[in-house]
């Protein structure tokens, strides 16, 4: 098993592909569930459904980072990237079948951007521990 293909397998890349296409389609998705200009107030803020879904991707990638780091140290990372893909394709299958309504679809496409953001901050750990220490990897078959 070779440094580079240590941490990268096809799930990975497929999990990383859904997210990131469920926050580049994010507009398109909105405008065809007739909801992207409709106001939502959640936590006493207003804005437009699109403006609020697409501001909570920064929030959440602000909150996720020190939150997934402490629980990849408790949990290992191995098993909190597996948390993270079940929680992504849950969100993403709950966006498709809830989020027709404003306030629904805010919420899941944020749960989407917390487990996208999760996914991309363990996959950087693990590269970064296949090619730093590829012994390492090479005598357990495991990145973590």
């Amino acid at each position: 098993m070779s440094a580079s293909s240590a941490a990268v397998r096809p799930e990975t890349s497929e999990d990383c592909a859904g997210g990131l296409m469920a926050v580049a389609r994010l507009g398109p998705i909105a405008k065809d569930f007739g909801i992207a200009n409709v106001p939502v107030r959640i936590l006493g803020i207003t804005l437009a459904t699109l403006t609020y879904a697409l501001s909570l991707n920064h929030v959440m990638n602000g909150i996720t980072r020190p939150v997934l780091g402490w629980v990849s140290d408790r949990i290992g990372r191995e098993m909190t990237m597996f948390c993270a893909f079940m929680l992504e394709r849950l969100g993403n299958l709950a966006l498709m079948v809830f989020g027709h309504s404003a306030v629904s679809f805010v919420v899941l496409s944020g749960l989407v951007f917390l487990s996208v953001v999760a996914i991309f901050n363990i996959i950087a750990a693990v590269m970064a521990i296949a090619v730093l220490y590829p012994a390492r990897c090479k005598l357990t078959g495991r990145v973590s």
